[in-house]
């Protein structure tokens, strides 16, 4: 069984976002915080680092580069929970798509051909 073909990343990602601003805000409750966009980076890589651990494990992957690469996708999945936990899914995915286009722009020299042609 392939997990990844059993649940989609945008679903996992709104599933992650929605447990962590639950832990958040019960967190909040319990300990008075001071800076909350700290707790939701750290509920969101951990809860991230867990479901890519939960991952590599349904999959029977459990060599040490295996562990390796999802301590290295948890922590990069975390960051984008934690940044669509803070300001949105529509954020997200508009941020998202802009460095996606302007690293395309870069990759295929669009980019620097039109800052050229600007002055």
């Amino acid at each position: 069984m392939k997990i990844f073909e059993f649940v989609p990343l945008p679903a996992l990602i709104a599933a992650l976002v929605a447990a962590v601003n639950v832990f958040t805000e019960i967190t909040k409750r319990v300990v008075k915080v001071k800076t909350p966009e700290h707790v939701v980076v750290l509920w969101a890589v951990v809860l991230s680092e867990g479901a890519c651990f939960a991952a590599i494990t349904l999959q029977s992957w459990l060599s040490v580069w295996a562990c390796l690469g999802a301590l290295a996708a948890g922590a990069l999945l975390g960051l984008l929970v934690a940044y669509a936990a803070m300001y949105g899914y529509d954020e997200l995915y508009a941020d998202a798509l802009g460095v996606i286009e302007r690293l395309i722009g870069y990759l295929t020299g669009r980019e620097r051909h039109d800052q050229q042609q600007e002055p």
